[in-house]
This record gives C-alpha cells, structure tokens and sequence, in this order.
C-alpha cells in the first residue's frame, strides 16, 4: 500500500515539474 502513495506523490513532482517547464517556455 505505502508503493501506492509514493507512486502518487513522485507523479505530482512529475506533472509539477512538467508544469513549471512548460509555463516557463510559455512565457519565453
């Protein structure tokens, strides 16, 4: 059960990741 949150919470640092790459291209 405890491999299930932290797959959850390393997908969040994923798409986090990916979001703020992607607003700073946005914004270049």
């Amino acid at each position: 059960m405890a491999n299930t949150i932290q797959t959850k919470q390393f997908d969040a640092v994923i798409v986090g990741a990916g979001g703020a790459g992607m607003r700073a291209a946005f914004q270049m």
